[in-house]
Order: C-alpha cells, then structure tokens, then sequence
C-alpha cells in the first residue's frame, strides 16, 4: 500500500516514531509565523508612520494571519481525512482478501488466547471435527482430547509456553470428533502478540492427516507383508536346494558308487528340480 504523500514532510518514514511528524510540522509554523510577525511588523513600520492607519494595518494584518492559519489547517486536516480514508479502503480490501483466504483454505484455522480458550475458528476447523460454524468457540482446546492424562499433559504444557515461551514446534496428535469417532491432526502454531510484543495468545493450523495416516501404514503392512513373502520363499528354495547339494557332494565325493546307487541320487535331486519349477 502507498503511503500518502505529504510534502511538507518530504520522503521520511515516521512510522515508529509518532511525535515527530507533527512535532516537525509545529517547527515549520512556528517559524514561519514568528518570520510574518517581525517581518511584516517592520514592513508596516517602515512605510506608514501615521499611528492610526498603522493601528487599522495592524488588525488587517492580525486578521489575515488568522485567515491563513485557518486555511493551512483545514488544508492539513484535509489531507489528513483523505489519507485516512484511503488507509481504510485499502485495508478493508486486505481484510475482505484475507477473510476470503481463511474461509476457503482447506486447512483449519484456531486462535485462542493464553487460558487455552478458543476464541476463532474457519470453516475448514468446523468440517474436521463435524461442528457447526463458531461452535468451538468458548471451549478449551484440550476438551477434544480423549484421554484425561492428554489433558492434564496440554493443560501444562500451555502453563510452560505462556511462562516461558519456547520456539514454536509443530506437533502430532489424535482429537475427538463431534460424531464420537476420531481424527488424527497435525498442529502448526504461533505465538499471538499486541503492539507492543506482549504474549495475548496462539494461532494453529490444524491439518487433517487421518487420510495419510492410513496410507503410510498401508505402505508399512505391504513392506511387512514382503518381507514376510521374502523370507518364506527363501526358506522354501533353501530346502531342496539343500537337498540337492547333499545328494550331489554324496555322488562326488564318493566316486566308487555303482550305477542303481547313483539312479536313486540322480532321481532324488530330479524330484527336488521339479518342486522348485
């Protein structure tokens, strides 16, 4: 957004320092108008010496002094009013974007405050755990929770974040759902700050990762169940591989054998090919 132009001013930047802007702007008049009054004073000295006439210019002068100064600051405030209300616009547009953005993101959205108190919520968060719109607000964020332990562990570890307030982490954990049924979640916060940098509370993105859950252990059971298949056909070629060898290094190492001796090895180990095609 463009910051309003104000000449007098020039290209300064005031934001952070308040008090200098119209501090500067009282310097400027306070010179000019002390320049008119000793300037004019003298002028008026030098060219009517008649103290009547001079005495009438006086109150001219004073008059138009007051004139002038009253056009300046309605100038300014002018100014002013129609910077401000640019201001508003533009944020109004801001705020309408980034509302369209929290209502159609599909990731839901949760502010609460240093109690632990919900007191925001998106669509998206609504159409996770089955509330309707605003229901969660005014409920504490371990109430989803479906194990007391869980609770009470949440409930401390909030104590700890306000008290010290670590570096944010996301986290993964198992929420109640408004049906009764469960929802697995991944919670990405902040801290939420005023002006000055004071804790006021936290913001999350809660995702919903009960989907991907299931699929990573899909993937787990496969990898389970081929190693399984793996190990099993191992074993199954390794028997009458075994077989195999043995009658072979019997009919090697064993040259005086006679030819029915070797049939029946030769046959044995014809059965244990057959097994394996």
């Amino acid at each position: 957004m463009q910051r309003p132009d104000f000449d007098i001013l020039g290209d300064t930047d005031f934001r952070g320092r308040p008090w200098e802007a119209p501090l500067k702007v009282a310097g400027i008049y306070a010179v000019v108008a002390a320049a008119w009054i000793v300037l004019s004073d003298r002028l008026l000295y030098g060219l009517f010496p008649d103290a009547e006439q001079l005495s009438w210019l006086q109150t001219f002068k004073g008059w138009f002094f007051v004139a002038a100064t009253a056009l300046l600051l309605a100038w300014l405030v002018h100014r002013y009013i129609v910077a401000l209300q640019g201001e508003a616009r533009s944020f109004q547009k801001v705020q309408e974007s980034f509302r369209a953005l929290v209502e159609t993101i599909p990731h839901g959205i949760q502010e609460s405050d240093t109690r632990g108190v919900i007191t925001f919520t998106n669509p998206a968060y609504d159409r996770i755990f089955g509330l309707d719109p605003n229901e969660a607000v005014g409920t504490a964020i371990w109430d989803k929770y479906p194990d007391k332990d869980e609770r009470k562990m949440l409930v401390e570890y909030l104590q700890e974040l306000v008290e010290k307030q670590p570096e944010p982490t996301p986290y993964v954990t198992r929420n109640l759902v408004k049906t009764g049924g469960t929802v697995d979640i991944q919670v990405d916060w902040n801290y939420l700050r005023d002006g000055r940098g004071r804790l006021t509370g936290f913001a999350s993105i809660v995702t919903d990762i009960t989907e991907r859950r299931k699929a990573e252990e899909a993937i787990r059971a496969n990898d389970r169940l081929k190693s399984e298949l793996i190990t099993t056909a191992a074993h199954e070629f390794r028997t009458p591989l075994t077989t195999i060898q043995g009658f072979a290094e019997l009919m090697t190492d064993n040259p005086e054998l006679g030819y029915a001796e070797r049939g029946e090895y030769l046959g044995y180990i014809q059965r244990k090919c057959y097994d394996l095609s």
